[in-house]
């Protein structure tokens, strides 16, 4: 059974997120979220933990 994929999406500020963030995760500022989560993350598949 293949592996499901997780992605830690982090919507808080560029700053914020440059303080300190969960390891691995992706960070799109939520004014940005519609504009570039397609290209950030293309699998339709994954399952995705916001915060």
């Amino acid at each position: 059974m293949p592996k499901k994929i997780i992605i830690i999406l982090d919507v808080r500020d560029k700053e914020e997120f440059e303080k300190e963030h969960i390891k691995g995760a992706i960070n799109i500022s939520r004014g940005l979220l519609e504009f570039l989560v397609e290209n950030k993350i293309p699998d339709k598949k994954a399952r995705i933990v916001v915060y």
